[in-house]
Order: structure tokens, then C-alpha cells, then sequence
């Protein structure tokens, strides 16, 4: 079964050399901010901007080789590992009796290989008792759906179907190309993904969607413009696009899709750029916060309801600055959920009620996430994979629910994740 589940890894990998690039996040340095944005995280180096650093905590992962050897018992190939500018060869076995502290990453790699098998495995178990999809979209059970991203090896097409209470996934028809930094937003019972960017700096202006009945992807009309890390959300029949970035801007633009025009057009714009930022729905309004405007972390939202105004109006401020959160509605309340601050990855947690009118500080994550996702479902907050500073991949979920707080839970069905999308129908 191992010999099998390997084979599909391989599969999935490649027998070719990769130059994928891990995401990179801004570190603390003492003063302002003021060097680049990398590709990686959807803006691309611009001469004499004001963006703010980030440095290489680990070289980007590149020319990784993965071949069949003897050592296949061990579940485990034989790797090529790169060292920040150069490239080692390790013998498996020295690896695992002798290592060095210049091999430890290396076996710090081969055990995300085998982290990956295990997810395989989970995934091909027949002893997994899985809910048609059918039942997900009549109402009687759900799932939380996990779009694209990075699993720390490659860039994914992937799309599975995650539950939280057998902690198993389902993989369905992956989309038609890898994307991550995407928006994801569900419209009449169909998940529509858009914008993002795939594995050579290219960022996307198309547009799928996913029928969970079919099991099948459908290409829609593209958005107007390319972007990533972009905000997106269903309102009134409707899909926006809100801000995002390309190679070398951030946006405040705003787009919107009406299925009955059958294409995007551009709407009012937002008040500030957000880069990274993250949106939602409540109470039939649009609330946007958070991000990066080319200069700073924003603290700041913004609210739009087509019912009763014609352009973005200020909302109440969060009490510290953060991009690359997730953002969720539970209970009638919206939470801000880690992200990164300017300085360092966080775990911390705003919400606002709206009967209050101010953002209040909750109860801390239990781990700092930037680049994770989160849904709502079940009573519960899910907040799934992430990284953290240091480069370090998670795999780990964590649930809260009013009362109770957070609790942590090592996941063995999600997986490594970073930088893709979480909807639940």
C-alpha cells in the first residue's frame, strides 16, 4: 500500500527539477519598513518603492529531485536537498544514522515526505466513511472545502473536502491549474475561485467554478484585471473582487460579477489600497479589513451596503494593524483572525460586535498563522495550516467556540497548507 501511495506522491511531484519558491514574510527591523514585496506574495520587486522587508529565512525551495531508489521501504525517497546557494547530495542512510547539523534540514525534508505519504494514505483509506457530496449540498452535513495553495513541496490544483469531526479529507477534481493567494466565495451552491497566481510569478485574472453535485470545474468570465492576495465575497446574488495586488501595485479597486451580465465590471472602488487584506458578508453589507497599502499594515475597515449607499464608508479601526489574516463571522460578530502585523506573525484575535461598535480584543490562537484559512461551521470557528515565522509549514487546526476558547488539534487528514482558500456551502 506504501509502494502505492508513494507512486501517487511521485505523480503528484514530478520527476522534474522545480524552481518553486516558498512565500517569505516581512521580519522586524528597527525603524520604518522599506524594501520590497517578493513575487511570492503577489507583488514583485519595485524599483525604489517603499514596501516593506522581507528576508530569506530559508532559500526558496528549488531543484527538488525526487527519484525511486532501494531505501522505497522506508517510505521515503532519496533526496536532493538544496542549502541556501548550494546544492548537497546525502546518502539516506548516513542521513538517518550520522546526520550532521548540515543535513538536518535534510531530514527535517525527507519527514515532510513521510508526513505527505501518511496524508495519502488517510486519503486512500476505504475504511474512511465519507458523506456524498450530495448530502453536503441538501443541507445535512458539511464539509469545510480547501482550494489550491502550498503544501510546502508544490504548488497546488488540489481541491478537497476536509471534516473536521472524522479529521479525514476527500480530494475532488482538482481545478484546472494550480493557484494560490486566490479568493474564494461560494454563489448559489457553486464555489467560484478567482484571481490568485500559479508557480512562475504568474498572477491570473481567471475565474472557475466548482459544481459539487458534477464534480466539475467550469471556466467563467475573467476578471478585468490580473491580481493576487485579493479579497473576495458573495453579496445579493453577486460576487466581489476587492483590492488585491499585481507585480508592483497594491489596489483599492473593487469588482463585481453579476451572473445575469454574465461578466465583471468595475464598481466603486475602496477608500484605501489593501493588499493581503480579507472580507465577509453580514447583515447584507460587505466589511473589508485589514492589509497592506505599499507602506503600512492597515488597521483600519471599511463597509459597503448597496441598500442604502452608492461608495465605501469608514468602519471602526481594529486596535492593531494586520494582513494575511483570516477573517470570519460567528455569532453575529466578525473575527480578525492572526495574520501578520508588520513585525512578526501573530496569534491574537479581534472581533467586532456590531451592537458595541468597536473592535474588542478576544482569546488568543494557540499558535501564531499567518497564511491560513478559516471557516465557520458546526457552532465553531476552524482556523486550518498557516505558517509561521521561521518558514515553518503547519499542519495543525484549531476550533473555537464561544465558552470554551481554542483547542489545538494535529490534524493528521489537512496537512501542510499555506495560501489557499476555505469555503463551507
Amino acid at each position: 500500500m506504501l509502494l502505492q501511495v508513494w507512486r501517487q506522491l511521485e505523480s503528484q511531484i514530478g520527476d522534474h527539477i522545480s524552481t518553486e519558491r516558498v512565500p517569505e514574510f516581512p521580519t522586524s527591523s528597527s525603524g520604518p519598513l522599506q524594501l520590497k514585496i517578493l513575487p511570492e506574495l503577489g507583488l514583485g520587486q519595485k524599483p525604489e518603492s517603499t514596501y516593506p522587508q522581507f528576508s530569506r529565512e530559508r532559500e526558496a525551495v528549488r531543484k527538488r529531485e525526487i527519484r525511486s531508489v532501494d531505501s522505497v521501504q522506508l517510505g521515503i525517497p532519496e533526496v536532493n536537498h538544496p542549502q541556501l546557494h548550494e546544492q548537497h547530495e546525502f546518502n539516506l542512510n548516513q542521513v538517518q544514522h550520522n546526520p550532521t547539523q548540515a543535513q538536518a534540514e535534510s531530514v527535517m525534508e525527507v519527514q515532510q515526505l513521510r508526513n505527505r505519504v501518511e496524508l495519502l494514505e488517510s486519503q486512500q483509506d476505504s475504511s474512511i466513511a465519507f458523506i456524498d457530496i450530495n448530502e453536503v449540498c441538501s443541507g445535512t452535513s458539511q464539509l469545510i472545502f480547501l482550494l489550491g495553495g502550498f503544501d510546502s513541496i508544490s504548488w497546488l490544483s488540489a481541491l478537497d473536502c476536509y471534516s473536521p469531526s472524522r479529521d479525514s479529507t476527500r480530494s475532488l477534481r482538482p481545478m484546472s491549474s494550480v493557484r494560490s493567494y486566490a479568493a474564494a466565495a461560494v454563489l448559489d451552491k457553486q464555489i467560484y475561485i478567482f484571481g490568485g497566481g500559479g508557480d512562475n510569478d504568474t498572477w491570473y485574472d481567471s475565474v472557475e467554478s466548482y459544481d459539487p453535485i458534477s464534480n466539475e470545474w467550469n471556466s467563467c468570465p475573467s476578471l478585468i484585471e490580473r491580481k493576487g492576495d485579493l479579497a473576495g465575497a458573495a453579496l445579493h446574488g453577486k460576487l466581489y473582487a476587492m483590492g488585491g495586488g499585481t507585480g508592483h501595485e497594491c489596489y483599492s479597486g473593487v469588482e463585481m460579477f453579476d451572473p445575469a451580465l454574465g461578466r465583471w465590471i468595475p464598481t466603486q472602488s475602496m477608500m484605501h489600497k489593501r493588499f493581503a487584506s480579507a472580507a465577509v458578508e453580514l447583515n447584507g453589507a460587505l466589511y473589508v479589513v485589514g492589509g497592506y497599502d505599499g507602506e503600512n499594515y492597515l488597521k483600519s475597515a471599511e463597509r459597503f451596503d448597496p441598500r442604502e449607499e452608492v461608495s465605501w464608508k469608514s468602519f471602526p479601526s481594529m486596535n492593531a494593524g494586520r494582513g494575511s489574516h483570516s477573517l470570519v463571522v460567528y455569532n453575529e460578530k466578525i473575527y480578525a483572525l492572526g495574520g501578520h502585523d508588520g513585525t512578526k506573525i501573530v496569534n491574537s484575535v479581534e472581533l467586532f460586535d456590531p451592537r458595541m461598535g468597536s473592535w474588542m480584543i478576544s482569546d488568543s490562537m494557540k499558535q501564531t498563522r499567518g497564511y491560513s484559512s478559516a471557516a465557520v461551521m458546526d457552532s465553531s470557528i476552524y482556523v486550518i495550516g498557516g505558517l509561521q515565522d521561521g518558514m515553518k509549514f503547519l499542519d495543525t487546526v484549531e476550533r473555537y467556540k464561544e465558552g470554551e476558547g481554542w483547542r489545538i488539534t494535529h490534524s493528521k487528514a489537512v496537512g501542510e497548507r499555506c495560501a489557499f482558500s476555505a469555503v463551507v456551502l
